[in-house]
């Protein structure tokens, strides 16, 4: 078969996405009749491409996500494509941004404990959310009258750029950068919604307002 670097840079860059290692794995099986290739062969040839980036001064990358792979540029050129695809730096709202902490940090994680945490409903924060592909239920709790539980997803991890849940940053550390605006900022939350056919979310929303409506 080709090489592996060769087969693995051909499915990124034609993917246009982030590719779970299964369904390279899978690819692989079919065309060249290879049963299983393992982690490290995989996690090796993806160290192979970046080394070679990195030498001719590539502006790609690619980044291991979510247990997946995904082709990217690097950070430094953020501004620059913001530009030109005339894309202003977009925040989730402070609202969106403390729901989807309490999940990330808490989960599996029922909407009474999120409305506990919060001190207001958080119904409007985690349907947008999950819209948004951010959060999923996972189930149901244990507790009285067994309500639904939610967790992140793959997406989640992909966006905030994040390898897996014990990537994130200690409590502290992210109460910090929330604070300072830098772990809410998301610059593809149009494209999301233009993706998934989601009603964008109207300005200056009043989610205590509309839970009480």
């Amino acid at each position: 078969m080709e090489s592996l670097t060769l087969v693995i840079e051909g499915i990124l860059f034609a993917a246009g996405r982030l590719v779970a290692a299964d369904e390279i794995r899978e690819t692989i099986r079919a065309v060249a009749g290879v049963d299983s290739v393992p982690d490290d062969e995989l996690a090796k040839a993806v160290e192979e491409l970046n080394a070679r980036y990195e030498e001719k001064g590539s502006a790609i990358r690619i980044h291991e996500w979510a247990d997946g792979y995904r082709m990217a540029t690097v950070p430094a050129l953020a501004s620059y494509l913001r530009e030109f695809f005339h894309e202003g730096p977009r925040k989730l709202t402070r609202s969106l941004m403390e729901t989807l902490s309490i999940v990330a940090y808490r989960q599996p994680v029922s909407k009474p404990e999120i409305d506990n945490v919060r001190g207001v409903d958080s119904n409007y924060a985690l349907r947008r959310l999950m819209e948004l592909g951010f959060v999923s239920m996972a189930g149901r709790s244990d507790a009285v009258g067994r309500p639904l539980v939610f967790t992140t997803t793959a997406r989640f991890l992909e966006e905030f750029g994040i390898k897996s849940l014990e990537d994130l940053p200690q409590l502290r550390e992210a109460e910090e950068l929330f604070a300072e605006g830098e772990l809410g900022s998301m610059h593809d939350i149009d494209r999301l919604e233009d993706e998934q056919g989601i009603e964008k979310e109207p300005s200056g929303h009043d989610e205590q307002s509309e839970s009480k409506a």
